[in-house]
């Protein structure tokens, strides 16, 4: 009914990358589905990285349904947008939101929507788990292919 930390922010080495992955392979279903805990949770996260990377992502892994807390995808998605702008200050960059939504009828209206108010944003469908590679490989992929953020050009034609 709400959410929690099972991996703490931390710097990744291969010994927090082994525990990390041995946390996500015993990640088990807990009962119901409150989206508004996690993002509030993952908005506490993000900003109490006193030294951030010019490049911040959150992944949501969500069945999608709502149905704890806010409920309303109105209610959901406003919220995501505050998550984003908390984030967003000269001194820290924006925070993207990845959703993957899990299991046979995730909402995905709701989870792309969520994603689409944060810079970069994805949604990404996983119905069984043959997917769950190729969805994580390509936001990932998305995440490090970043070259450049908030650049500004400037062209002079004399």
């Amino acid at each position: 009914d709400e959410a929690r930390i099972e991996v703490p922010v931390q710097k990744v080495n291969e010994e927090n990358k082994r525990l990390a992955l041995h946390t996500i392979e015993h990640l088990s279903v807990r009962g119901r589905t409150n989206i508004a805990s996690a993002i509030s949770l993952a908005s506490q996260m993000a900003n109490s990285v006193t030294n951030p990377n010019k490049v911040r992502s959150v992944f949501l892994l969500t069945d999608g349904n709502a149905n704890s807390g806010f409920t309303d995808a109105k209610d959901l998605i406003e919220l995501t947008s505050i998550f984003v702008e908390k984030g967003h200050n000269p001194h820290t960059p924006p925070i993207t939101l990845h959703t993957f939504g899990y299991g046979p009828e995730p909402d995905q209206k709701l989870l792309m929507d969520m994603a689409k108010v944060t810079s970069g944003g994805s949604f990404y469908c996983v119905r069984d788990n043959a997917q769950v590679a190729s969805a994580f490989g390509d936001a990932i992929g998305g995440i490090l292919s970043v070259v450049a953020q908030d650049v500004i050009l400037t062209i002079s034609i004399p």
